[in-house]
């Protein structure tokens, strides 16, 4: 026991002179998450128990999905802050589903200020500038932000989109310009399925389909999304084999990518709810951040599994313009007893 405490210590003195403190003074970059700088790091000037960061200049990349809860901490450091981000996905993920914080901000008591934990620190510039209220009011309303002493760069050049999915991207989404330079266009699929009336937000024949084109296509790098939790059981349900590692909603694939991208997007004219299309339509702020980020999953190809008659006839909406002839390359269509069938 002894021999090994030995070569522990030796290894401890071996590695102590590349601990990260000791070469902050050296370092030209430093990369952490806000966590890591807040547990590691003293802003310029402050405390002796940790390292100073020292830093001229903090940029923040993913600041969409970025709380900003944690990018406040790091204006501490009274220096410039530049955040890198895309304002039209979807804010940080919480712990604390967004119809409960809208409860809490509605019910004014002790959690009231939770629903900062969720909202991007793209609206740093608001919570130093403005009220509470123009904060909740933004949260509430999923709208973005403002700036006033924030300057604003817009990107109109993305290597990330292929000039197909850049245009419509541009009509629905974004409308500044931007052109897609990621060389190959993305290949469009669309799998019709007709779902019939259901009150919850469940489709089973487009796990089906779903299922069906897996098994045909045989795609090595894939991932199956769909903006509805309900759908996702259904999802799992149908490929089990899938379930751990394949299949998930839009809000966990942010940040992920793949070469085929299978999305189900469950609504159509057959649903008897409150907000029928709540997670689908781009006439929501909320909905186009969704199917937004759920199609920029897609490095290659694009599949989507819908009920096309509806979605077809609303070339006004990001799903319908992709989904049209204009842009879909194949179409197949499904039903249970004729299976998957090209057209």
């Amino acid at each position: 026991m002894s021999a090994k405490i030995e070569e522990i210590e030796e290894d401890i003195e071996r590695l102590s002179p590349l601990m990260a403190e000791k070469d902050l003074e050296c370092a030209r970059i430093v990369a952490c998450t806000p966590q890591m700088y807040m547990m590691r790091f003293h802003p310029n000037g402050c405390g002796k128990d940790k390292p100073e960061l020292g830093a001229d200049h903090i940029f923040v990349d993913e600041a969409g999905y970025c709380n900003v809860m944690n990018a406040m901490t790091l204006f501490a450091n009274h220096v410039p802050i530049t955040f890198l981000g895309d304002h039209k996905q979807l804010p940080p993920v919480c712990a604390v589903d967004s119809q409960d914080l809208q409860r809490f901000i509605d019910g004014h008591g002790r959690m009231k200020y939770a629903f900062l934990w969720s909202q991007s620190a793209l609206f740093c510039e608001s919570i130093l500038t403005d009220g509470m209220e123009e904060i909740e009011r933004a949260f509430s309303k999923v709208s973005d932000p403002h700036f006033t002493e924030t300057v604003r760069c817009d990107l109109t050049e993305s290597h990330r989109f292929g000039p197909n999915l850049a245009g419509i991207l541009d009509r629905h989404v974004y409308m500044n310009g931007i052109e897609g330079a990621g060389g190959t266009p993305l290949e469009i699929i669309c799998i019709d399925v007709t779902c019939g009336n259901r009150e919850e937000r469940e489709n089973p024949p487009e796990a089906d389909a779903a299922d069906a084109f897996i098994k045909m296509d045989c795609p090595e790098d894939f991932a199956i999304l769909t903006p509805y939790s309900r759908q996702i059981r259904v999802l799992k349900e149908k490929m089990p084999q899938y379930k751990d590692t394949r299949i998930l909603t839009v809000h966990k694939s942010q940040g992920r990518e793949w070469d085929t991208v299978i999305l189900s997007v469950q609504d159509n004219a057959n649903i008897d709810r409150e907000v029928p299309l709540r997670f689908t339509s781009s006439k929501t702020e909320v909905g186009m951040k969704v199917i937004n980020t759920a199609v920029s999953r897609a490095k290659r190809r694009l599949v989507i599994v819908c009920d096309r008659t509806f979605w077809g006839s609303r070339k006004d909406e990001l799903i319908g313009d992709l989904v049209s002839e204009d842009n879909c390359s194949t179409v197949y269509r499904y039903d249970e007893d004729r299976g998957l069938k090209k057209i």
